[in-house]
């Protein structure tokens, strides 16, 4: 599972850190040792729904292609 957090540093500050949100990235267990699949989950202080899946993510691209391929999922969702 990979967990990515967003916060707002007032004025550069990180010991004024606030939580804005949580972006939970968890393996799905339909994959194979190549190829993973994805569920994602948003949490906010007002609280947390599952908001979209990649699918067919080769694991060999890393971590950071995962979190790319994620925020393409959340734009489309974004998107009227």
């Amino acid at each position: 599972m990979l967990v990515v957090k967003l916060e707002l540093w007032p004025h550069g500050d990180q010991g004024k850190a606030r939580l804005l949100g949580q972006l939970i990235i968890a393996n799905d267990c339909t994959g194979t040792a190549k190829v993973g699949n994805y569920t994602l989950s948003m949490a906010t202080e007002d609280g947390g729904a599952e908001i979209g899946r990649v699918a067919r993510h080769r694991r060999s691209t890393g971590a950071w292609t995962l979190v790319a391929k994620v925020l393409r999922v959340l734009a489309r969702e974004a998107t009227p």
